[in-house]
Protein backbone atom coordinates (compact mmCIF):
# COMPACT_ATOMS: atom_id res chain seq x y z
CA UNK A 1 0.00 0.00 0.00
CA UNK A 2 0.86 3.71 -0.91
CA UNK A 3 0.87 5.83 2.28
CA UNK A 4 1.97 9.19 1.11
CA UNK A 5 -1.08 11.38 0.15
CA UNK A 6 -1.21 12.70 -3.85
CA UNK A 7 0.12 16.27 -2.29
CA UNK A 8 2.95 17.98 -0.87
CA UNK A 9 3.25 17.28 2.95
CA UNK A 10 2.83 20.27 4.99
CA UNK A 11 4.33 20.23 8.60
CA UNK A 12 4.25 22.92 11.04
CA UNK A 13 7.69 23.09 13.30
CA UNK A 14 11.03 21.52 13.23
CA UNK A 15 12.34 24.81 11.68
CA UNK A 16 15.71 23.92 12.84
CA UNK A 17 18.55 24.19 9.49
CA UNK A 18 20.76 21.40 9.63
CA UNK A 19 24.12 21.93 8.28
CA UNK A 20 25.94 19.61 6.30
CA UNK A 21 29.74 20.10 6.80
CA UNK A 22 31.76 20.03 4.04
CA UNK A 23 34.98 18.47 3.78
CA UNK A 24 36.90 21.11 4.17
CA UNK A 25 35.20 22.47 7.19
CA UNK A 26 35.07 18.73 8.83
CA UNK A 27 38.78 18.51 8.63
CA UNK A 28 39.03 21.90 9.94
CA UNK A 29 40.41 24.08 7.24
CA UNK A 30 43.71 22.34 6.19
CA UNK A 31 44.53 24.53 3.42
CA UNK A 32 45.03 27.69 5.78
CA UNK A 33 46.39 26.26 8.42
CA UNK A 34 48.93 23.62 6.83
CA UNK A 35 52.67 24.54 7.80
CA UNK A 36 55.20 24.91 5.23
CA UNK A 37 55.70 21.46 2.97
CA UNK A 38 59.26 20.05 3.21
CA UNK A 39 61.29 19.71 -0.17
CA UNK A 40 61.87 16.01 0.23
CA UNK A 41 59.99 15.02 -2.75
CA UNK A 42 56.17 15.42 -4.05
CA UNK A 43 55.39 12.07 -2.26
CA UNK A 44 56.87 12.95 1.43
CA UNK A 45 53.59 13.80 2.73
CA UNK A 46 51.93 10.94 1.49
CA UNK A 47 54.57 9.00 3.15
CA UNK A 48 54.40 10.90 6.45
CA UNK A 49 50.87 10.75 6.91
CA UNK A 50 50.64 7.23 5.99
CA UNK A 51 53.43 6.11 8.81
CA UNK A 52 51.25 8.29 11.39
CA UNK A 53 48.12 6.42 10.20
CA UNK A 54 49.71 2.75 10.44
CA UNK A 55 51.56 4.10 14.01
CA UNK A 56 49.44 2.54 16.90
CA UNK A 57 50.80 5.18 19.26
CA UNK A 58 50.21 8.45 17.05
CA UNK A 59 48.66 11.41 18.36
CA UNK A 60 45.51 12.84 16.65
CA UNK A 61 46.72 16.26 16.63
CA UNK A 62 49.99 14.70 14.79
CA UNK A 63 47.96 12.97 11.92
CA UNK A 64 45.59 15.90 11.51
CA UNK A 65 48.42 18.22 10.73
CA UNK A 66 50.13 15.58 8.19
CA UNK A 67 46.82 15.55 6.73
CA UNK A 68 46.50 18.86 6.17
CA UNK A 69 50.14 19.13 4.29
CA UNK A 70 48.78 16.27 2.23
CA UNK A 71 46.35 18.07 1.07
CA UNK A 72 47.88 20.88 0.45
CA UNK A 73 50.32 19.29 -1.80
CA UNK A 74 47.42 18.67 -4.08
CA UNK A 75 48.56 14.96 -4.66
CA UNK A 76 45.72 12.45 -5.22
CA UNK A 77 46.17 9.03 -2.60
CA UNK A 78 48.10 6.45 -4.31
CA UNK A 79 46.63 2.88 -3.77
CA UNK A 80 48.65 1.73 -0.98
CA UNK A 81 47.29 5.35 1.11
CA UNK A 82 43.92 4.31 0.28
CA UNK A 83 44.35 0.95 1.43
CA UNK A 84 45.67 1.84 4.37
CA UNK A 85 42.83 4.55 4.80
CA UNK A 86 40.30 1.99 4.20
CA UNK A 87 41.74 -0.36 6.91
CA UNK A 88 41.83 2.58 9.33
CA UNK A 89 37.67 3.43 8.64
CA UNK A 90 36.69 -0.28 8.68
CA UNK A 91 38.66 -0.83 12.24
CA UNK A 92 37.18 2.51 13.65
CA UNK A 93 33.60 1.60 12.88
CA UNK A 94 34.20 -2.13 14.21
CA UNK A 95 35.65 -0.39 17.38
CA UNK A 96 32.75 2.02 17.67
CA UNK A 97 30.54 -1.09 17.22
CA UNK A 98 32.55 -2.94 20.26
CA UNK A 99 32.91 0.07 22.71
CA UNK A 100 29.39 0.74 22.50
CA UNK A 101 28.11 -2.03 23.27
CA UNK A 102 30.00 -3.63 26.89
CA UNK A 103 28.49 -6.74 28.39
CA UNK A 104 27.04 -4.86 31.62
CA UNK A 105 25.18 -2.23 29.02
CA UNK A 106 23.65 -4.19 26.96
CA UNK A 107 22.07 -7.02 29.57
CA UNK A 108 20.64 -3.80 31.19
CA UNK A 109 19.79 -2.52 27.50
CA UNK A 110 18.18 -6.15 26.70
CA UNK A 111 16.00 -6.10 29.96
CA UNK A 112 14.41 -2.67 28.41
CA UNK A 113 13.56 -4.30 25.25
CA UNK A 114 9.46 -5.30 26.59
CA UNK A 115 9.17 -1.50 27.32
CA UNK A 116 9.97 -0.75 23.59
CA UNK A 117 8.09 -3.84 22.12
CA UNK A 118 5.12 -2.28 24.25
CA UNK A 119 5.97 1.08 22.79
CA UNK A 120 5.60 0.14 19.53
CA UNK A 121 2.44 -1.73 19.98
CA UNK A 122 0.67 1.33 21.05
CA UNK A 123 2.30 3.67 18.14
CA UNK A 124 1.12 1.13 15.64
CA UNK A 125 -2.22 1.82 17.24
CA UNK A 126 -1.89 5.40 17.00
CA UNK A 127 -0.79 5.40 12.80
CA UNK A 128 -3.69 2.86 12.31
CA UNK A 129 -6.11 5.98 11.40
CA UNK A 130 -4.98 8.49 8.95
CA UNK A 131 -5.58 11.08 11.00
CA UNK A 132 -3.11 10.71 14.05
CA UNK A 133 -2.73 13.31 16.88
CA UNK A 134 0.65 14.60 16.82
CA UNK A 135 0.30 14.95 20.68
CA UNK A 136 -0.08 11.01 21.03
CA UNK A 137 3.02 10.20 18.53
CA UNK A 138 5.04 13.07 20.55
CA UNK A 139 4.30 10.99 24.00
CA UNK A 140 5.62 7.32 22.52
CA UNK A 141 8.81 9.30 21.38
CA UNK A 142 9.30 10.91 24.51
CA UNK A 143 8.48 7.33 26.68
CA UNK A 144 11.07 5.45 24.38
CA UNK A 145 13.42 8.38 24.69
CA UNK A 146 13.71 8.69 28.56
CA UNK A 147 13.45 4.38 28.75
CA UNK A 148 16.74 5.00 26.86
CA UNK A 149 18.34 8.00 27.93
CA UNK A 150 19.89 6.94 31.11
CA UNK A 151 21.52 4.46 29.50
CA UNK A 152 23.34 6.35 26.79
CA UNK A 153 24.17 8.66 29.08
CA UNK A 154 25.80 6.13 31.38
CA UNK A 155 27.76 5.18 27.67
CA UNK A 156 28.85 8.31 27.19
CA UNK A 157 30.58 8.66 30.29
CA UNK A 158 32.67 5.76 29.24
CA UNK A 159 36.16 7.09 27.55
CA UNK A 160 36.69 4.16 25.30
CA UNK A 161 33.44 4.85 23.70
CA UNK A 162 33.77 8.33 23.42
CA UNK A 163 37.50 8.06 21.77
CA UNK A 164 36.18 5.64 19.60
CA UNK A 165 33.35 8.47 18.23
CA UNK A 166 36.17 10.95 18.12
CA UNK A 167 38.10 8.18 16.43
CA UNK A 168 35.15 8.05 13.48
CA UNK A 169 35.06 11.55 12.40
CA UNK A 170 38.64 12.00 12.16
CA UNK A 171 38.69 8.52 9.87
CA UNK A 172 35.49 9.32 8.38
CA UNK A 173 36.91 12.65 7.03
CA UNK A 174 39.94 10.79 5.53
CA UNK A 175 37.81 8.40 3.91
CA UNK A 176 35.81 10.80 2.09
CA UNK A 177 38.64 12.82 0.52
CA UNK A 178 40.35 8.97 -0.48
CA UNK A 179 36.96 7.92 -1.85
CA UNK A 180 37.40 5.18 0.48
CA UNK A 181 33.87 5.90 1.20
CA UNK A 182 31.40 8.51 -0.81
CA UNK A 183 30.61 11.39 1.75
CA UNK A 184 30.84 11.98 5.41
CA UNK A 185 29.22 14.46 7.54
CA UNK A 186 28.72 15.31 10.97
CA UNK A 187 25.19 14.74 11.09
CA UNK A 188 25.90 11.22 9.67
CA UNK A 189 28.42 10.43 12.01
CA UNK A 190 26.08 11.36 15.15
CA UNK A 191 23.65 9.08 13.48
CA UNK A 192 26.45 6.02 12.81
CA UNK A 193 27.17 6.14 16.56
CA UNK A 194 23.88 6.35 17.83
CA UNK A 195 22.83 3.42 16.14
CA UNK A 196 25.79 1.73 17.66
CA UNK A 197 24.34 2.69 21.13
CA UNK A 198 20.65 0.93 19.87
CA UNK A 199 22.37 -2.26 18.90
CA UNK A 200 22.60 -3.16 22.45
CA UNK A 201 18.41 -3.14 22.08
CA UNK A 202 18.66 -5.33 18.83
CA UNK A 203 18.43 -9.63 18.95
CA UNK A 204 21.73 -11.42 18.80
CA UNK A 205 20.29 -13.09 15.26
CA UNK A 206 19.97 -9.51 14.31
CA UNK A 207 23.28 -7.75 15.02
CA UNK A 208 25.05 -8.61 11.42
CA UNK A 209 22.36 -6.22 10.36
CA UNK A 210 24.65 -3.32 11.65
CA UNK A 211 27.94 -3.94 10.07
CA UNK A 212 26.33 -4.85 6.61
CA UNK A 213 24.70 -1.76 6.59
CA UNK A 214 27.65 0.47 7.91
CA UNK A 215 29.13 -1.56 4.57
CA UNK A 216 26.20 -0.29 1.98
CA UNK A 217 24.99 3.14 3.36
CA UNK A 218 28.58 4.88 2.68
CA UNK A 219 28.26 4.06 -1.10
CA UNK A 220 25.53 6.69 -1.34
CA UNK A 221 24.99 9.94 -0.78
CA UNK A 222 25.65 11.05 3.31
CA UNK A 223 22.38 12.64 3.52
CA UNK A 224 20.79 9.52 2.30
CA UNK A 225 22.43 6.96 4.33
CA UNK A 226 21.52 9.53 7.30
CA UNK A 227 17.75 9.42 6.60
CA UNK A 228 17.97 6.10 6.40
CA UNK A 229 20.05 5.47 9.95
CA UNK A 230 17.11 8.02 11.17
CA UNK A 231 14.71 5.07 10.06
CA UNK A 232 16.26 2.36 11.60
CA UNK A 233 17.13 4.40 14.90
CA UNK A 234 13.07 4.93 15.06
CA UNK A 235 12.10 1.21 14.59
CA UNK A 236 14.79 0.06 17.16
CA UNK A 237 12.85 2.13 19.60
CA UNK A 238 10.31 0.94 18.99
CA UNK A 239 11.12 -2.64 19.61
CA UNK A 240 11.41 -3.86 15.70
CA UNK A 241 14.60 -4.90 13.72
CA UNK A 242 16.83 -2.46 11.47
CA UNK A 243 16.00 -3.07 7.98
CA UNK A 244 18.49 -3.66 5.83
CA UNK A 245 20.05 -1.18 3.01
CA UNK A 246 19.53 -2.67 0.12
CA UNK A 247 20.90 -0.64 -3.06
CA UNK A 248 18.62 -1.75 -5.50
CA UNK A 249 15.70 -0.06 -3.56
CA UNK A 250 18.05 3.00 -3.37
CA UNK A 251 19.01 2.93 -6.74
CA UNK A 252 15.10 2.78 -7.91
CA UNK A 253 13.90 5.48 -4.93
CA UNK A 254 16.59 8.00 -6.22
CA UNK A 255 15.05 7.61 -9.99
CA UNK A 256 11.61 8.56 -8.97
CA UNK A 257 13.36 11.68 -6.92
CA UNK A 258 15.19 12.58 -9.71
CA UNK A 259 12.36 12.27 -12.42
CA UNK A 260 9.85 13.98 -9.62
CA UNK A 261 12.15 16.86 -10.14
CA UNK A 262 13.40 17.27 -13.45
CA UNK A 263 9.47 16.95 -14.61
CA UNK A 264 8.11 19.13 -11.84
CA UNK A 265 5.53 16.99 -10.24
CA UNK A 266 5.14 15.45 -6.81
CA UNK A 267 3.45 11.62 -6.81
CA UNK A 268 3.58 7.64 -6.15
CA UNK A 269 2.17 8.00 -10.14
CA UNK A 270 4.89 8.73 -12.52
CA UNK A 271 3.97 10.19 -16.31
CA UNK A 272 6.20 7.82 -17.56
CA UNK A 273 4.52 4.79 -18.86
CA UNK A 274 6.77 2.61 -17.33
CA UNK A 275 7.57 3.87 -14.76
CA UNK A 276 4.13 4.75 -13.70
CA UNK A 277 3.52 2.75 -10.21
CA UNK A 278 6.90 2.27 -7.50
CA UNK A 279 6.28 -1.20 -7.87
CA UNK A 280 7.05 -1.23 -11.47
CA UNK A 281 9.83 1.39 -10.60
CA UNK A 282 11.40 -1.01 -8.48
CA UNK A 283 10.88 -3.89 -10.56
CA UNK A 284 13.38 -2.10 -13.45
CA UNK A 285 16.23 -2.42 -10.62
CA UNK A 286 16.03 -6.00 -10.13
CA UNK A 287 14.07 -5.76 -6.43
CA UNK A 288 10.05 -6.12 -5.45
CA UNK A 289 9.06 -2.94 -3.11
CA UNK A 290 6.23 -3.14 -0.60
CA UNK A 291 5.33 0.42 0.02
CA UNK A 292 6.80 3.68 -0.97
CA UNK A 293 6.92 7.02 0.69
CA UNK A 294 7.90 10.50 -0.55
CA UNK A 295 8.19 13.78 1.26
CA UNK A 296 9.61 17.41 -0.17
CA UNK A 297 12.25 19.08 1.79
CA UNK A 298 15.94 20.05 1.51
CA UNK A 299 17.06 17.93 4.87
CA UNK A 300 17.23 14.58 5.55
CA UNK A 301 15.84 15.01 9.09
CA UNK A 302 13.08 17.09 8.19
CA UNK A 303 12.00 14.62 5.32
CA UNK A 304 12.06 11.83 8.30
CA UNK A 305 10.29 13.66 10.71
CA UNK A 306 7.44 14.38 7.94
CA UNK A 307 7.17 10.71 7.41
CA UNK A 308 6.77 10.10 11.50
CA UNK A 309 3.78 12.89 11.63
CA UNK A 310 1.97 11.25 8.84
CA UNK A 311 0.21 8.22 9.94
CA UNK A 312 0.04 6.16 6.63
CA UNK A 313 3.69 7.02 6.20
CA UNK A 314 4.69 6.41 9.75
CA UNK A 315 2.79 2.78 9.01
CA UNK A 316 5.27 2.20 6.35
CA UNK A 317 8.48 2.59 8.40
CA UNK A 318 7.05 0.67 11.52
CA UNK A 319 5.87 -2.17 9.52
CA UNK A 320 7.23 -5.42 11.18
CA UNK A 321 7.44 -7.16 7.78
CA UNK A 322 9.73 -4.64 6.17
CA UNK A 323 13.34 -6.13 5.94
CA UNK A 324 14.69 -3.72 3.39
CA UNK A 325 14.76 -0.38 2.85
CA UNK A 326 16.27 2.26 0.64
CA UNK A 327 16.28 6.26 0.51
CA UNK A 328 16.76 8.25 -2.61
CA UNK A 329 16.72 12.18 -3.00
CA UNK A 330 17.21 14.49 -5.41
CA UNK A 331 16.90 18.43 -5.81
CA UNK A 332 14.77 18.41 -2.72
CA UNK A 333 12.60 15.06 -3.49
CA UNK A 334 12.71 12.19 -1.01
CA UNK A 335 11.66 8.93 -2.23
CA UNK A 336 11.69 5.50 0.68
CA UNK A 337 10.94 1.99 -0.48
CA UNK A 338 10.80 -0.62 1.46
CA UNK A 339 11.28 -4.30 1.03
CA UNK A 340 10.12 -7.69 2.27
CA UNK A 341 13.32 -10.07 1.41
CA UNK A 342 16.52 -10.01 3.61
CA UNK A 343 19.65 -9.58 1.18
CA UNK A 344 22.58 -9.77 3.82
CA UNK A 345 22.85 -13.21 3.42
CA UNK A 346 23.12 -12.83 -0.59
CA UNK A 347 24.44 -9.59 -1.38
CA UNK A 348 27.33 -10.83 -2.89
CA UNK A 349 25.73 -13.31 -5.97
CA UNK A 350 23.54 -9.61 -6.49
CA UNK A 351 24.98 -8.45 -9.55
CA UNK A 352 22.62 -5.15 -9.26
CA UNK A 353 24.00 -3.84 -6.57
CA UNK A 354 27.36 -3.27 -7.65
CA UNK A 355 25.73 -1.00 -10.24
CA UNK A 356 24.77 1.47 -7.73
CA UNK A 357 27.60 2.77 -6.67
CA UNK A 358 29.15 3.11 -10.18
CA UNK A 359 25.54 5.20 -10.90
CA UNK A 360 26.56 7.76 -8.02
CA UNK A 361 30.34 7.87 -9.32
CA UNK A 362 29.37 8.61 -12.92
CA UNK A 363 27.16 11.73 -11.53
CA UNK A 364 25.79 13.26 -15.05
CA UNK A 365 29.17 12.99 -16.67
CA UNK A 366 28.13 11.83 -20.26
CA UNK A 367 30.82 10.14 -21.22
CA UNK A 368 30.82 8.51 -17.52
CA UNK A 369 26.95 7.95 -18.11
CA UNK A 370 27.77 6.00 -21.27
CA UNK A 371 30.21 4.01 -19.64
CA UNK A 372 28.20 2.94 -17.25
CA UNK A 373 25.44 1.52 -19.82
CA UNK A 374 27.80 -0.31 -21.94
CA UNK A 375 29.01 -2.15 -18.07
CA UNK A 376 25.33 -2.63 -17.86
CA UNK A 377 24.69 -4.23 -21.07
CA UNK A 378 28.06 -6.60 -20.38
CA UNK A 379 26.64 -7.16 -16.73
CA UNK A 380 22.65 -8.20 -18.45
CA UNK A 381 21.53 -5.51 -16.32
CA UNK A 382 19.32 -4.30 -19.08
CA UNK A 383 16.69 -1.85 -17.98
CA UNK A 384 19.55 0.03 -16.02
CA UNK A 385 21.19 0.68 -19.69
CA UNK A 386 18.36 1.44 -20.77
CA UNK A 387 17.38 4.09 -17.65
CA UNK A 388 21.46 5.55 -18.19
CA UNK A 389 20.95 5.92 -21.96
CA UNK A 390 17.95 7.90 -21.58
CA UNK A 391 19.82 9.88 -18.85
CA UNK A 392 22.92 10.28 -21.55
CA UNK A 393 20.22 11.32 -24.21
CA UNK A 394 18.59 14.22 -22.23
CA UNK A 395 22.35 15.62 -21.52
CA UNK A 396 23.56 15.32 -24.93
CA UNK A 397 20.39 14.67 -27.57
CA UNK A 398 23.00 14.11 -30.39
CA UNK A 399 25.23 11.38 -28.50
CA UNK A 400 25.01 8.66 -31.59
CA UNK A 401 26.23 5.80 -29.80
CA UNK A 402 23.97 6.21 -27.52
CA UNK A 403 21.21 6.35 -29.16
CA UNK A 404 22.23 3.21 -31.48
CA UNK A 405 23.11 1.18 -28.17
CA UNK A 406 19.90 2.22 -26.70
CA UNK A 407 18.14 0.73 -30.35
CA UNK A 408 19.77 -2.58 -30.29
CA UNK A 409 18.90 -3.43 -26.51
CA UNK A 410 15.27 -2.14 -26.67
CA UNK A 411 12.93 -4.92 -28.37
Amino acid sequence: MIASPEKKIAMAGFKEAFRTIALSSLLGGFAALAAPLATAGADRPERDFQALLKKKDSDESERRAAFKALVKSGVSPSKDLKREIELAWTAALRNLAKTATPRAIAQEAQGMVPTLVAAGVRMQGIVAADQAAKQDIDRELALVTEATRNLHEKLLRNGDYRDARVRLFEIGGYAAWAGVIREFTEPLGITVADLAFMQNFVAAKDQGIFEFNNLMAFRVDAAEAECMARTNLHRIRLGLRPAEIDLRLVAAARKHSEEMSRLGYFSHDSPTPHLRTPWMRAARDGVAATAENIAQTEHPREAFEMWVYSAGHHRNMIDAGQASMGIGASAGMWTQLFGAVSIRARHRTIDALAYVPLRYEAGSDVDKLFQLSAWCVSQKLTSQAEDELERVLALKPDHGQARALLAKIRP
